[in-house]
């Protein structure tokens, strides 16, 4: 603390550097009175004369009379110089000055560096403002920030040109993005529109085989009308085979169209996304086209039963037909006699029946005198047999002609054989004879 002096009333200087007027504090002599502080100095008080030889010397020297002892006063020398006090003012004055100076230079200074540093996180977007905002705080801070001028105005640029770079490399890379993403989407409506393509195609072979199934449905129900009158076997047999036709033209649809729905696409050139998401458009297509396959096959179990069916009945009453009118050919008087039996061979099996058989034949199966229609297909049955039998033997007696033939063919040349054997040895005697 700072020495100050005691009295009535007294003079001290502050801390600020100047003086100060304090109240009276004890009436004692003129200087005794007062209390003196030295600038800069707080605290102790010396009540004493301060010019006393015998005031004591401040411990701490320039310090201040921190610790000195009660009652001791400063010598002569020790009394402040006004000259150096203003002085000393004056030095204050000027560091308070520097100092302030300095804040609002440093102040100016990170004004401008807070629009650097916004500028170090800056976008494209903003660039050319936040860049505008930097050549305001610049030039209206310049002047402010003194010798930091020129290091900041450095800052700037360099900061300048690194936003400058990154905001170009930014939008470079946005735009070989965007660039990226258009292309994708171009490759995308394009495999959109050949997806849409290949489904369209698909469903216009879906469409055709239901047409056509629906066709083949009506041309069913046909037949299941015409079947209501079993004797019409020719109608039954029509309406059979147009559902049979159908149900031929309906697999060959459904052959195609499964053949679309079961191909990979592989010249389509889809990507597995395009492809995943086709599949998934036409398993509708594939549930239905599977539906129509059963049905088509129930549709052509149906048909060709009744189709086979009646083509053995229409067979059958088609024979009866002829066999009719063969039998009226024949039957002049309304049954077969003996001379109709041998007529009807010759002229039909072309075979000349032996009266025997004839007559056989005729005691057989004639009622009445007369062998009636009921019985002209045992008729054929018996003259077609016995014709066969005739064949047999003749065929069995060719063969047994033949053998004879080919067995004295035979003898013969064995015959021959044994002779020239004969021959031989005799020559092969006489040779002997000859030489011996």
């Amino acid at each position: 603390k700072a020495p100050s002096w005691g009295g009535s009333s007294s003079s001290s200087w502050g801390g600020g550097g100047g003086w100060k007027e304090e109240e009276p504090q004890q009436a004692r002599g003129s200087w005794g009175q007062q209390s003196w502080k030295e600038p800069g100095q707080v605290g102790q008080v010396w009540k004493e004369d301060p010019w006393s030889e015998e005031a004591p010397q401040p411990k701490g020297g320039a310090k201040g009379a921190k610790g000195a002892s009660k009652g001791k006063l400063l010598p002569q020398a020790a009394r402040p110089d006004p000259a150096q006090q203003a002085q000393q003012r004056q030095a204050e004055l000027q560091k308070k000055k520097e100092e302030e100076t300095k804040r609002t230079q440093q102040l100016a200074a990170t004004t401008v560096r807070k629009v650097i540093q916004r500028l170090r996180v800056v976008q494209p977007d903003n660039f050319d403002t936040v860049r505008m905002e930097l050549e305001t705080a610049l030039q209206e801070q310049f002047e402010k920030m003194g010798p930091l001028g020129e290091k900041v105005q450095q800052e700037c640029e360099k900061e300048l040109l690194e936003a400058q770079a990154r905001t170009d490399a930014l939008v470079a890379k946005r735009a070989e993005a965007e660039l990226k993403k258009l292309e994708e989407e171009a490759k995308r409506k394009a495999e959109d529109e050949k997806i849409a393509k290949l489904k369209k195609d698909v469903q216009t072979l879906c469409l055709d085989a239901e047409e056509k199934l629906a066709y083949t449905t009506a041309a069913n129900t046909r037949l299941e009308e015409a079947l209501k009158d079993t004797d019409n076997h020719a109608g039954i047999l029509k309406a059979a085979s147009a559902l049979s036709d159908l149900v031929d033209v309906m697999k060959k649809a459904l052959e195609e169209l499964s053949k679309a729905l079961l191909s990979n696409f592989a010249d389509a050139e889809l990507t597995p996304e395009g492809l995943r998401r086709l599949k998934a458009d036409l398993k509708p297509m594939q549930t239905t086209c599977t539906e129509h396959k059963k049905t088509v096959a129930k549709l052509a179990r149906a048909g060709n039963e009744v189709k086979n069916r009646e083509s053995r009945r229409l067979a059958a009453v088609e024979l009866g037909d002829r066999q009719k009118a063969e039998f009226a050919k024949f039957a002049k008087k309304g049954a077969l006699g003996e001379a109709d039996i041998k007529r009807f061979a010759k002229e039909v099996y072309d075979f000349a029946a032996e009266p025997a058989l004839v007559k056989r034949i005729h005691s057989k199966l004639s009622v009445e005198g007369g062998v009636p229609f009921e019985k002209f297909r045992r008729v054929r049955a018996m003259i077609g047999i016995e014709r066969s039998l005739v064949k047999e033997r003749a065929r069995l007696a060719e063969v047994a002609r033949l053998k004879a033939e080919v067995d004295e063919a035979k003898a013969k040349l064995k015959a021959l054989y044994g002779e020239a054997d004969k021959a031989l040895e005799e020559a092969g005697a006489a040779a002997a004879a000859a030489g011996g």
